[in-house]
């Protein structure tokens, strides 16, 4: 395989997975598709979680995985200086239907 066949899969490829990641970040906002959300930020993330509306799950130095507490916690988390938030879901991404 050549340069060129292996860039006729990847470019294909990354724009695929850039729409799809754009996509999460824009719905999760709006649907907010799961309780659990991961939030990317600095380590100031944990501290604004109280005026978020959302409560510590679990942590890494890249990610921070917060659950609902209160409606409308993505957009406080945005407001409070989350850099992304994207839908966690349980054993991965099996779906993004907005949970009743």
């Amino acid at each position: 395989m050549t340069i060129d066949g292996i860039l006729d899969f990847v470019r294909p490829a990354a724009i695929a997975l850039s729409i799809w990641f754009a996509g999460l970040a824009a719905i999760t906002p709006v649907l907010e598709p799961t309780r659990d959300v991961l939030v990317f930020g600095g380590i100031e993330t944990i501290a604004m979680l109280p005026a978020s509306g959302a409560a510590l799950v679990d942590n890494s130095t890249a990610w921070t995985k917060v659950r609902q507490v209160e409606r409308g916690f993505v957009r406080r988390l945005y407001t409070n200086g989350a850099w992304l938030v994207l839908p966690a879901f349980d054993g991965g991404c099996r779906s993004i239907r907005p949970r009743s």
